[in-house]
C-alpha cells in the first residue's frame, strides 16, 4: 500500500533517515510533514527529498512539508 502522509518528528535524527542507503520505502510516500531539528535545516531537507522526486516547502524555520511528484 501507499502512505498518504508521513509525519516525522525524530528529535535530530532526520539526516540519518534521508541519507540512509535504503530508501525504497520512500516510493510509497505521497507527502512528508517534518519538524526539523539541530543542524538539519530546510535547505538540507529540500536537497535530500528533491533527489527522491519530492518538492519541499518551508512552513517555518522548524517545520516543512514535501509532496511527491513534479515541483
Amino acid at each position: 500500500g501507499e502512505i498518504d502522509i508521513l509525519k516525522i518528528d525524530i528529535e535530530g535524527a532526520e539526516k540519518d533517515i534521508f541519507r540512509s542507503s535504503d530508501l525504497n520505502w520512500m516510493k510509497k510516500v505521497k507527502m512528508i510533514v517534518i519538524e526539523l531539528h539541530d543542524s538539519y535545516h530546510f535547505a538540507n531537507f529540500q536537497e535530500d527529498v528533491k533527489k527522491m522526486g519530492f518538492s519541499a516547502h518551508a512552513v517555518s524555520d522548524s517545520f516543512a512539508f514535501a509532496v511527491a511528484g513534479p515541483a
